[in-house]
């Protein structure tokens, strides 16, 4: 169809750049979340975490709550919780907004027991969350699968419930 010019690289007309500059841009900024918030499980009531480290560590694009390293796959797990990421200022609504807080991701998490981290579940097409999930990040191959967690994730869901448990 494009004869010689098929499959080859060439430089960006100066809109293109512009145009893909902004959408970066805005994904930046809704990639950073002021609010997490934990349900299910064993907890009394939701968990709310605004700690900026936190937020940091457990970033929904980039955070440490998957291990890419291990294909897909679930095991025996105990408790599940719902995770809901949110941000201030941003549109469009969804169903899940706490307030001015719009939520800008969800996934699901089922604590390992025996030593084991736990499972991740990225939503699918047919999945609560896919639609709010599908307008800022694109999960490709991972979405509608569960996922090996990580031992920090685990550990941080623990401490977590810990200190609901002591009143904290």
């Amino acid at each position: 169809m494009r004869g010689d010019a098929d499959g080859k690289w060439y430089p960006a007309a100066p809109g293109w750049n512009s145009l893909l500059s902004d959408v970066v841009a805005t994904r930046d900024r809704r990639a950073t979340s002021d609010l997490l918030l934990i349900r299910g499980g064993p907890l009394q009531r939701p968990i709310d975490v605004t700690d900026p480290d936190l937020l940091r560590n457990f970033d929904p694009w980039t955070g440490s709550f998957v291990n890419w390293n291990e294909p897909a796959a679930m095991g025996h797990c105990t408790w599940e919780y719902e995770v809901t990421y949110f941000k201030r200022g941003i549109e469009p609504a969804t169903p899940y907004d706490q307030g001015d807080l719009r939520m800008i991701y969800g996934l699901r998490y089922c604590l390992g027991d025996d030593g084991e981290p736990g499972y991740v579940h990225l939503a699918g097409q047919t999945d609560k969350f896919w639609p709010e999930n599908v307008h800022l990040v694109w999960d490709g191959t991972q979405a509608g699968k569960w996922h090996p967690s990580t031992l920090s994730w685990k550990a941080f869901i623990e401490r977590m419930v810990a200190g609901q448990e002591r009143g904290q």
